[in-house]
């Protein structure tokens, strides 16, 4: 069961952070080949004895591929379509993505990452990093993007 959340929760960021991608590049024709290709591994992989744990692993890997390419911006709004296209499509046979309802985030701390974020962009380091344990201590973490920082609730 720990495995099956785990698998839910990596899936559930994955699926996130391409719907919130917004540094949108110029197409790429071997990424769209390579989002075909795991497309077709992953339902050749349910098709033969519906073999889920090799199916997620080329998903797993996919994700993989895909991560550095969101970190660095290098992702086109068609492929990100198609990615979350074929995301929703394991979801509907699946039912792993959960579908998660907007945090609402105190001002305190909203207040407490804008200051992180003033502390960094003045690289004065030891109080960024004072910030964020203080926002650890209220139950967020802060991820830094390309996009800007983004908070995330530390699961209980």
């Amino acid at each position: 069961i720990k495995q099956a959340e785990t698998t839910s929760e990596r899936l559930t960021e994955f699926y996130e952070r391409i719907q919130q991608y917004k540094n949108f590049s110029s197409e790429n024709n071997h990424l769209a080949e390579k989002i075909k290709n795991t497309q077709e591994k992953f339902w050749q992989a349910t098709a033969d004895d519906f073999d889920t744990p090799a199916a997620f692993a080329v998903l797993f890997s996919f994700m993989k591929d895909i991560n550095p390419l969101i970190d660095n911006s290098a992702l086109s709004k068609r492929e990100a379509k198609s990615i979350l296209q074929f995301l929703a499509e394991i979801n509907e046979i699946f039912g792993i993505i959960k579908k998660r309802t907007k945090q609402t985030i105190s001002q305190e701390v909203k207040d407490l990452a804008a200051e992180r974020e003033l502390f960094r962009k003045e690289k004065r380091w030891a109080e960024a990093d004072q910030t964020r344990k203080q926002l650890a201590e209220l139950g967020w973490i802060v991820e830094d993007t390309l996009e800007g920082p983004r908070l995330k609730r530390i699961k209980s």
